[in-house]
């Protein structure tokens, strides 16, 4: 399963499911200690560890939605 952190609320993290859109708060407890808004997350090893592959895949994508809606050209 992979997770976007949506955003911190005092002790969790609510979190996005990537795969079933589902959003379900996590326990800061369980996450890593660097932990912030947009993040992304995924389980290794029984553990929820970030995901920078993910991470730079998302923001690709967004930014060339951003360059499509404004009419950017490179």
């Amino acid at each position: 399963m992979k997770f976007v952190v949506d955003r911190i609320e005092g002790n969790y993290a609510v979190c996005e499911n990537l795969e079933t859109r589902e959003m379900i708060d996590i326990s800061v407890e369980y996450l890593p200690e660097n932990v912030n808004t947009g993040m992304c997350l995924k389980f290794e090893n029984g553990i929820l560890v970030q995901d920078c592959i993910e991470e730079e895949e998302r923001r690709k994508r967004i930014e060339e939605k951003r360059k499509r809606l404004w009419n950017i050209e490179d």
